[in-house]
């Protein structure tokens, strides 16, 4: 971190680390104020919309899954009867015109419910921390009564309480052991998602023909599945900001702690 004169500090972070950051800040300068807006009500509102956004992201993914094994079908020969109708979906005309973008697209939306499920999550935990008296109490046993953890990676994670020093900390084999655990859950969370997206490059660039239409559902479905990509690498990547006035703000929280 670079500081200058003019209390203008130059910080590198993820856009999203960016956004609990000054979560936080909103949260702590409440604390000088006779406001009470970050209150029970507040993170009730929160986490009813949290859950509307994990809603939307299920919706894409099981679309988007649902969409990709059809598509698998009926390039291998497979087939599906269109219940109802009695028709199978490979004798419907340029199904795979209709389905492969249909996929990409539900893929770029789901990288948005994503990203927006994950920003309310970064708001509930500095809302959470406030009310554990900033991690003098373990935030995650807080939020536990609010909304269902996923205590089996607390379990196995170096530090319990990521917000406070530990007193148990992992040491020889158990450290490895948890290294291993959240290695893997990295993996099986994102390896289908990587997966996913260059399948549906590969199905846009080999299973639709050069035509004029062909091409435009090439070019479409590719951007989607590029933007993607590019979105959930730019907000957890690091970027270098301008923090201005870091050290009166740093004043206010060390007034409110």
């Amino acid at each position: 971190m670079e500081t200058n004169s003019k209390n203008i500090s130059l910080v590198s972070l993820s856009p999203a680390v960016r956004a609990r950051i000054l979560f936080g800040r909103e949260v702590r300068i409440e604390n000088t104020r006779d406001t009470k807006l970050f209150d029970e009500e507040y993170l009730k509102g929160v986490l009813k919309n949290k859950v509307y956004w994990t809603k939307q992201r299920d919706i894409f993914a099981k679309t988007m899954v649902i969409s990709i094994f059809i598509i698998y079908l009926i390039v291998n020969g497979g087939d599906i009867k269109v219940p109802g109708i009695g028709i199978s979906i490979k004798e419907i005309p340029g199904i795979l015109y209709i389905l492969v973008p249909y996929c990409s697209f539900n893929a770029l939306f789901l990288v948005f419910a994503f990203v927006n499920e994950d920003i309310y999550s970064a708001l509930i935990d500095q809302i959470i921390i406030k009310k554990s008296e900033y991690g003098v109490v373990d935030p995650d046993l807080v939020k536990a009564a609010y909304e269902p953890q996923f205590f089996i990676h607390k379990l196995f994670r170096a530090d319990f309480n990521i917000y406070d020093t530990n007193s148990i900390n992992p040491q020889g084999a158990s450290l490895l052991v948890s290294v291993i655990i959240t290695f893997g859950f990295l993996v099986t969370i994102f390896t289908p998602l990587l997966g996913a997206a260059v399948y549906l490059i590969y199905s846009s660039i080999y299973y639709i023909d050069n035509s004029v239409i062909g091409i435009c559902v090439k070019l479409f479905s590719i951007c989607c599945i590029l933007f993607g990509l590019f979105v959930i690498i730019a907000v957890y990547k690091n970027q270098t900001y301008k923090d201005i006035d870091y050290k009166n703000v740093e004043k206010i929280d060390e007034d409110s702690s």
